[in-house]
Parts: structure tokens; sequence; C-alpha cells
């Protein structure tokens, strides 16, 4: 199992309970050491069906096209 968090907020105290150990940590560009992937969020490099969960705190409205990203992260 595999949660996608886009940012790069320090979650770990939100996230403390959940049970998804697999974490991959979305920016755009690596800004410090809390990003494991850089990535545009238009054009996500992940299968289909790969995510279980995804997390987007205190992000989408920051993103252009916010319509297309949420297409694109579900």
């Amino acid at each position: 199992r595999h949660m996608l968090l886009v940012g790069t907020l320090p979650l770990n105290t939100w996230l403390a309970k959940c049970p998804i150990t697999e974490r991959i940590y979305l920016a755009d560009q690596f800004l410090n050491d809390s990003a494991s992937l850089c990535a545009e969020t238009l054009h996500l490099p992940f299968s289909e069906n790969s995510i279980d969960a995804i997390v987007v705190p205190f992000s989408l409205e920051w993103l252009p096209k916010i319509d297309t990203v949420v297409q694109e992260l579900t």
C-alpha cells in the first residue's frame, strides 16, 4: 500500500496512526529534504491504481489548473 503526499509540509504527527507506511512526498521542485519525488502535478509518474491514498494539505490553492490536477490525482 502506498500513500502520495502532495507538498512538503511535515505531516508525521497527522499521519501517526495511519496504517500506510510507504509514503511518497511529492513536490514540484526540491526545496528541502522532505520531498522524495520531484514531478509536475499534471503528469504524475505512477501507473493507474498504484497509489492507495492521496493527501493534499494546503496545496490545491497554489496549483495551476486545479481541475486538471484533481483529475490527474484521481
